[in-house]
């Protein structure tokens, strides 16, 4: 009988930008790959792809990984450290589901990074580390954005040697104008959702697109950081200040309504579903605002559709059934413990570091006449600065690991809610996106994989 092939020892790197590298990544792994034969190593890497910008299957390297691992080809992963992976919570979750389930061996080579832990839930605990360091990465990118973006509609921008510079398109800059004239003026919901449905025909955008448009003071030469306008200067603006307050003025009333109506019509839905026949995800149709939407798939087979109403009707049956099932104590405790051990462990770190700093400073006052140059006292300042530096990560993570404790709480709140059926509709949504790990639809019926199923009867339910 013929030995079946070796399976493969794969790098995964990724980079968020074209002009960075993956060196550090490549080093860091090298003392691994120098042990592998090199017929058995595959290296993969996403070069400029940010995981805070492109969902999963829009990353082709790290598909192909997937790919390769539910075919049973992969015996070891190594990757820098898990915010290569993702930086989505969820999507983080996916990722290690099929890599525990496929049994591969995971090595993250950073230093200081956490060894993998096939406990699906303690693995969860460091995805919520890396959404946390993703979303600050987000907020510094918009802010940059919001006073130097790269194409803003109705202006022409070119690239110069100290950033961009802007000038007004004439036929565009007069389409924002009137816009904001007409934003002004609206009283109803009907006047506001004809707006809207006007300009995304003149503008040749989405209607999402027309919102953002109205909310950006960038058009009267400002930004906004903290409820406070700044001024561009090098931003000619289209409209006035006031022109844009009076438009906004009345989007805060109407925009609320505007959401309401979309969310009856589920034009915002949380679950995408998968169909059974391709495993493909399924197209989102939708007919104007205030009718139903629903799911299809035809590709290259038979049609298979559902109504966003069915498939919601569906889901809150599935997290009801769930919750049913669901050992809630369990699961808080095996969460809190968890982030308990690595609060302990930090708070340990964090008083040694502190310890450090005041032998040191006692050293300094005792023994030195700092007055004078001294080398021996200057290498203990520059001991000091390190330590502080060490300290003020140290209590970065502390920060981490407490907002961690309140969303673990947070979520056996809502299920202990849910429990007493007394569940917003936003709160029941949120619950099912945190427990639902997919959603295929058949013909007739609708199954679910579940997160953290070792909680529940049933990892998949019907």
């Amino acid at each position: 009988m013929p030995d079946s092939p070796a399976q493969l020892k794969v790098l995964y790197m990724r980079v968020s930008s074209e002009n960075q590298s993956e060196e550090m990544q490549l080093n860091a792994a090298k003392r691994y790959l120098e042990q592998y034969n090199p017929d058995e190593v595959l290296i993969l890497c996403d070069h400029g792809i940010s995981a805070t910008k492109l969902p999963l299957h829009k990353r082709p390297q790290l598909a192909k990984l997937l790919d390769l691992v539910r075919e049973d080809k992969v015996d070891t992963l190594l990757v820098y450290q898990r915010d290569r992976l993702a930086r989505d919570f969820y999507e983080y979750l996916t990722i290690i589901s099929e890599l525990i389930k496929h049994d591969v061996n995971v090595i993250f080579t950073a230093s200081n990074s956490p060894q993998f832990n096939k406990d699906i839930v303690l693995e969860g605990a460091y995805a919520i580390f890396a959404q946390h360091e993703g979303h600050l990465i987000n907020k510094r990118t918009s802010d940059a954005r919001k006073q130097a973006p790269h194409r803003i509609f109705g202006y022409n921008v070119t690239k110069t040697e100290n950033g961009r510079s802007y000038s007004i398109n004439e036929q565009r800059g007069e389409l924002v104008k009137q816009l904001f004239s007409e934003a002004a003026n609206v009283e109803t919901l009907e006047e506001f959702l004809s707006l809207l449905t006007k300009y995304k025909k003149l503008m040749k955008r989405k209607v999402e697109d027309v919102l953002k448009i109205l909310k950006q003071p960038f058009y009267a030469g400002y930004y906004m950081t903290q409820n406070e306008y700044h001024r561009l200067p090098h931003v000619p603006a289209i409209i006035t200040l006031d022109e844009y307050k009076s438009a906004n003025k009345k989007l805060e009333q109407l925009e609320k309504q505007y959401y309401e109506l979309k969310a009856k019509t589920q034009d915002n839905v949380f679950i995408r579903p998968i169909c059974f026949i391709c495993n493909s995800e399924m197209s989102l149709k939708m007919n104007t605002v205030g009718t139903e939407g629903y799911f299809l798939c035809n590709r290259n087979h038979e049609l298979v559709d559902i109504s966003i109403q069915q498939l919601n009707r569906m889901i809150d049956e599935i997290v009801t059934e769930a919750l049913n099932n669901l050992n809630t104590n369990e699961l808080e405790k095996k969460c809190i413990s968890f982030l308990t051990s690595l609060k302990k462990a930090n708070d340990q770190d964090k008083t040694a570091c502190l310890q450090a700093i005041r032998h040191i400073e006692y050293k300094l006052c005792t023994t030195y006449n700092l007055s004078k140059p001294c080398n021996e006292a200057q290498k203990l300042l520059e001991e000091i600065r390190a330590l502080e530096s060490k300290l003020n990560n140290i209590v970065q993570k502390e920060q981490k690991i407490n907002e961690c404790l309140r969303e673990i709480n947070e979520l056996v709140r809502l299920i202990q809610v849910m429990l007493r059926e007394n569940l917003e509709d936003h709160e029941r949504r949120l619950l099912a996106k945190m427990m639902i790990k997919n959603l295929i639809v058949h013909h007739d019926y609708v199954t679910c994989e579940l997160f953290f199923h070792e909680f529940f009867k049933s990892e998949v339910l019907t």
